[in-house]
């Protein structure tokens, strides 16, 4: 079948309204061109150019084929011009984040990107960080966004994002209390008749949650752990148990009244999740770095054992 360049004949020796001009325009000899129109012509079974007088004139069917490819020339320019915009920073950029970061950083990060490179085409993942780790080093997105202890070993990272993590619980379920302190105190004897509702298990939030409770003065405590954190918000609102989340995340739910902070005291503080943004590839530092709102230099290797 008749390739790009057969197109830009076609169209040329319309445009020029002969061969021979149409040969001085494309630099090459008259005899070339006649020669891949008519191969174009046996291709298609039918004529392009009336050839009976001094000028190449289209046929009917020569009109409507020009129409075609005078598209197909129109979209290989546009394709040409997207990848090559704004120094390269164009195409398609897969990239994977943990929930907590959608509720969290992820919008600012993505309208400094739309800024930057308004020409970005994104195709979004959202999964647990051990997922996202496995998903980067198998090429199948191009950054993660995950808590750092997943980082793989010898992968770019740079920090993104500290998120705070407390307790929670609906006011049904709370001991009425007068006044509205910041945050209702509590001894651990409230959590005998109640359950727990944290992250997925395996991650650094259910294992600290896992070690706080696994105290033997503590009562024993039903567990229960949840990859979505909407669905946790949403098990906390409605009384289900006593939920571990992002301060950031419930902040609405807590100024509307749906939620309140508890304080169980020190022993019971759980520890900050810090995110880091990933690649491997070198070309998608720039993305990074706009991401991130950070200099062009590359991330420091991290590296683990």
């Amino acid at each position: 079948m008749f390739g790009l360049r057969d197109a830009e004949i076609v169209s040329e020796v319309a445009r020029a309204r002969g061969f021979r001009a149409a040969a001085t325009a494309l630099g090459v000899a008259p005899s070339a061109v006649s020669a891949r129109i008519a191969q174009v012509e046996r291709m298609l079974g039918a004529r392009l150019f009336d050839r009976s007088q001094r000028r190449a004139r289209l046929t009917p069917v020569g009109r409507r084929f020009l129409e075609q490819v005078d598209r197909l020339l129109a979209l290989r320019d546009e394709i040409a011009d997207d990848i090559t915009a704004r120094e390269g920073l164009s195409g398609t950029l897969r990239i994977g984040v943990a929930e907590t970061i959608v509720h969290t950083g992820l919008p600012a990060m993505l309208r400094h990107l739309a800024e930057a490179a308004p020409r970005v085409r994104l195709e979004l993942s959202v999964d647990v960080s051990e997922q996202l780790a496995r998903a980067l080093m198998e090429d199948e997105i191009d950054i993660a966004v995950l808590m750092n202890q997943w980082t793989p070993r010898g992968v770019r990272g740079t920090l993104v994002e500290r998120v705070e993590i407390d307790w929670y619980a609906a006011p049904a379920v709370l001991p009425a209390r007068p006044g509205a302190a910041a945050a209702t105190a509590l001894d651990l004897d409230f959590l005998a008749e109640r359950a727990v509702i944290t992250f997925v298990k395996g991650t650094p939030p259910e294992r600290e949650v896992a070690q706080i409770l696994a105290d033997p003065r503590l009562p024993p405590t039903v567990v229960h752990c949840s990859s979505s954190l909407a669905t946790m918000v949403h098990l906390t609102c409605d009384g289900f148990g006593v939920g571990t989340l992002p301060n950031r995340l419930v902040a609405g739910e807590c100024a509307d009244g749906r939620l309140r902070r508890i304080d169980f005291g020190p022993a019971m503080r759980l520890s900050a999740l810090e995110f880091e943004m990933c690649y491997v590839n070198p070309a998608i530092e720039k993305f990074a770095a706009i991401l991130t709102g950070a200099a062009m230099p590359p991330p420091a290797q991290r590296g683990r054992t």
